[in-house]
């Protein structure tokens, strides 16, 4: 039996994977995944009867089978919290949500192809079932929360993610941002040399911090990226500019297909604060870093750019930063139409980075927070006395 579950567990995998890699939307990937267990478990039905009920017995084929429920149910929490990255159904719980909806998905299969169906009179057949499925995961996951009557700053704005601004992101950054080009200097300057080395940049958007990698010198750069838009945008560069650059749609909370310390040196340019999950982030960097590898990151320190953080002038009529909530961690949006942080992302305290960091076996080398110059300077002179930036360089053990 145990046998039989890994087959059936591997089989569901592969059919729920697939669509996310073939260029669908989200919801109709979740879709198709979704009709990949219910075809699957309509073809090994009998197998699979026996395989539930050995589960309730308890013994050793409850341990491995709670085992392979815990592999699903993670891997659906981690496109719950990239919804939630997107805005979409804020304040879940993604494991219990990811329980839910995989035990709902089981009994219900159970009950229509395992015992012939409820006593009601319904017409049924494998479509009409996929689809209900589907409606109850999609509406479960793909929602967001209708604005207050009194709530001036909801618009539009607040409901984007990624995909939908990757275009304005692309050209923000194509046309010159002074913040952009302190993260890329400050990134550079923290890299070990770069001669020989094989570099992974995680969350690596339109290929910014991938393309100034490669040309200091790197044997070889691969950047993930989990938005096919962004990914795109970095293929268009590197069509543009041959660098020898690899991209690929991956989520860095799991780091799927990249094989085990496989790279010399990680880098993340603004990018952890757009992941839900940073202990999950981490622990994938962990796993494909060689030994003595390093990690590199430039996060918006957090410190100064919390939750609706805001620059005043102080009575000597220098700029300075006002901060009313930094301690509470949270996912939240600026309310600014013209702003990076429209699509949202996770204020984590400073301590919870770097804690977690530590949790994940590396080893702090070096920390930075730069002063702004040049276009930065220019733009917002607040950040030349107050770090737009913390970056640092962490070593795996």
């Amino acid at each position: 039996l145990i046998v039989l579950a890994e087959e059936f567990h591997a089989e569901a995998t592969q059919l729920a994977v697939l669509p996310y890699r073939s260029g669908l939307t989200r919801q109709e990937a979740l879709r198709e995944a979704v009709a990949g267990f219910w075809r699957t478990y309509s073809r090994r039905r009998g197998e699979l009867i026996g395989v539930f009920q050995a589960a309730m017995l308890g013994g050793e084929f409850l341990d491995r089978w709670l085992d392979i429920r815990a592999e699903a149910i993670a891997r659906i929490a981690r496109q719950i919290r990239q919804a939630q990255a997107e805005g979409y159904c804020p304040g879940i719980d993604p494991v219990l949500t990811a329980s839910a909806l995989s035990a709902m998905l089981e009994h219900f299969s159970y009950i229509w192809l395992g015992q012939g169906g409820e006593r009601a009179e319904v017409a049924f057949d494998d479509e009409s079932a996929i689809d209900t499925l589907a409606t109850i995961w999609v509406k479960s996951v793909y929602w967001r929360p209708e604005p207050a009557a009194d709530d001036t700053t909801a618009d539009d704005t607040t409901a984007v993610g990624w995909p939908e601004i990757a275009a304005w992101y692309d050209e923000l950054l194509t046309s010159g941002s002074g913040p952009h080009e302190l993260a890329v200097g400050i990134t550079m300057r923290l890299v070990p040399d770069l001669r020989g080395a094989r570099v992974l940049d995680l969350a690596c958007g339109q290929g910014l911090a991938a393309r100034a990698l490669a040309r200091g010198g790197a044997a070889s750069v691969t950047g993930v990226d989990v938005a096919p838009e962004m990914i795109e945008l970095a293929r268009g560069h590197e069509a543009a500019e041959p660098l020898g650059i690899g991209y690929q749609v991956a989520d860095a909370q799991a780091l799927p297909g990249l094989a085990g310390r496989s790279f010399d040196l990680v880098t993340c340019q603004l990018g952890l604060m757009d992941i839900p999950d940073l202990t999950a982030t981490l622990a994938a960097v962990a796993r494909v870093l060689r030994p003595g590898g390093r990690f590199v990151f430039v996060i918006g320190h957090p410190c100064f750019l919390a939750p609706e953080a805001r620059t005043v002038t102080d009575e000597d009529g220098r700029p300075a930063r006002l901060i009313a909530d930094y301690l509470t961690e949270r996912f939240w949006r600026s309310a600014n139409p013209a702003g990076v942080r429209r699509a949202g992302n996770y204020h984590r305290t400073l301590g919870g980075y770097l804690n977690a960091l530590i949790a994940a076996g590396f080893v702090l080398d070096v920390v930075a927070e730069p002063a702004a110059e040049g276009r930065l300077a220019s733009q917002q002179p607040v950040y030349q006395q107050v770090p737009i930036f913390f970056a640092a360089r962490a070593i795996r053990p």
